[in-house]
């Protein structure tokens, strides 16, 4: 009898492991990992980069990290410094990557339409269910930054699921776009306050700070100017709308905080007069030709991205 009991016990205890996701026991150690993902019937790809710190009993912040236009997870890893800032702050950073656009570049179906299958806003909401899963993750803790096109899908992800990240980062990005014939997709009202800090530079040539300044003929890519895309995040979080100015680096760099937000949420917009399209602060390689401009060293984007993470957890 009290075999056949035990045997009773071990069937339910291997259906309910059966029944698990296939995700649910992987193991999480220390380093790189290149990790694939089912969403629909695509097949999606990230870089996980868990600290050597890390220990499975003490959750941890998870910051994800979305590159640019052209970009790829070992491109943004090598290159905007958050693995190393991940070791010496103990938090676990995500790299995921887009599908290939019309022209065959990595994109976010962000802002604009790129002729894609995929629904970036699911996949990214199946692989924060997949990191919770496999990491000890701390739940008021979860951040999402990105640069250029990964900056838009941050907007249109903290937009429309901003229940599932506590904070956002977003350099050279915009709400939105007109591109003409090219079907344009506006990122809503956000439908949960949220915390963001934002950079944009003036001297930004591919996603313009404000094309309505420039005079002359518009460009053919009329993206929402910056400060408009911050705003739709000062009004929804119900936040002051006048904000404490800052001048930095001489002036250069202006620093706008809107405070007294819902929920204890803030918005701080860093406008850059010389800055390009390029990742403040970031160390591109030399063989990287600049066609967008150098990367400003008047701020670094990733530090302050951090540390703005680090007193806006979810409240």
């Amino acid at each position: 009898m009290k075999f056949t009991r035990r045997s009773a016990l071990l069937a339910i205890f291997c259906l309910a492991l059966s029944a698990s996701p296939a995700f649910a026991d992987d193991p999480a150690t220390p380093g790189d990992h290149a990790e694939t993902i089912t969403v629909g019937d695509l097949k999606r790809t990230y870089l996980l980069h868990v600290p050597p710190g890390y220990d499975k009993r003490k959750p941890v912040p998870l910051v994800l990290m979305l590159h640019g236009r052209g970009g790829n997870a070992q491109y943004t890893a090598r290159t905007y410094a958050w693995s190393e800032l991940a070791d010496k702050e103990n938090f676990v950073v995500c790299y995921p990557e887009a599908l290939p656009d019309r022209q065959g570049q990595n994109a976010w179906n962000a802002v604009f339409d790129t002729g894609q299958k995929a629904d970036d806003v699911a996949f990214l909401s199946v692989l924060l269910t997949r990191l919770r899963s496999t990491l000890a993750v701390d739940p008021k803790r979860v951040y999402m930054n990105g640069h250029s096109s990964g900056g838009m899908m941050t907007y249109r992800f903290g937009a429309e699921k901003g229940a599932d990240v506590s904070a956002l980062g977003v350099v050279a990005g915009s709400i939105g776009s007109d591109y003409g014939t090219v079907r344009s997709i506006r990122v809503a009202k956000p439908t949960t306050p949220i915390s963001l800090i934002a950079f944009h530079g003036k001297a930004d040539a591919t996603v313009g700070y404000d094309w309505r300044t420039k005079g002359g003929d518009p460009p053919i890519f009329r993206f929402v100017p910056a400060p408009e895309s911050v705003n739709l995040f000062v009004a929804a979080n119900g936040a002051d709308k006048k904000a404490k100015r800052d001048e930095l680096s001489g002036g250069s760099v202006v620093r706008e905080t809107f405070a007294g937000g819902k929920n204890g949420t803030e918005v701080v917009f860093y406008s850059i007069a010389d800055g390009s399209h390029r990742w403040p602060g970031a160390n591109y390689a030399a063989s990287q030709p600049p066609a967008s401009g150098p990367a400003t060293k008047d701020v670094d984007a990733t530090a302050l991205i951090w540390e703005f993470f680090k007193t806006h957890p979810r409240r």
